[in-house]
Formats: C-alpha cells, structure tokens, sequence
C-alpha cells in the first residue's frame, strides 16, 4: 500500500471489524488515524475532527508504518474511504 494513494476495489473482506483488531475501536477509526497522518492536507468535519483526537489523534511516522504492514489496513483504508464518500466528504 502507497500512503497517499486512494485504494478503490469491489468487495470488502469481512475481517475488518473490532473484533479482527482486539483493543481497538475498529479499522475505520484506525484508517482515519492512519489516513490523517499520510493525507495532511485530507479535509476533516468538524465531527470528525473531535472524534479524531477522541480516538488517539494522527498516527505518528511508526505507528503509521506498522499500520500499512497489517493485513487488514487496505480492508480498513478501503472500508474508511467508502464510508468518507457515504458522508460526501472526505473525513
């Protein structure tokens, strides 16, 4: 996975839940961490905008880096940024 490439593909894997990521809020909450930091410039809500700093803020370089090692981040990502186009935004 690119940071910074937008990832669009059909179908998602059903492995991306809370579950698949124990002592997580779940991927999609991940990705937004993960996304914030490889998309500064990435267009927030103010909504969303709390709920980032509510769920850890913007990833640092490592945490960032271990993230796009996971199996499941192109799932989350994915998953983030169908949600993001659901909303008509990209937050």
């Amino acid at each position: 996975m690119t940071p910074g490439t937008p990832i669009r593909r059909p179908g998602l894997s059903a492995r991306c839940s809370a579950t698949a990521w124990p002592g997580s809020s779940g991927c999609t909450c991940r990705a937004k961490r993960y996304l914030a930091a490889v998309e500064p410039d990435r267009t927030l809500s103010p909504q969303s905008t709390l709920t980032l700093r509510a769920q850890g803020g913007v990833m640092g370089p490592e945490e960032a880096a271990a993230f796009a090692r996971d199996p499941l981040a192109e799932d989350a990502v994915v998953l983030r940024q169908a949600d993001d186009a659901g909303e008509g935004r990209g937050a």
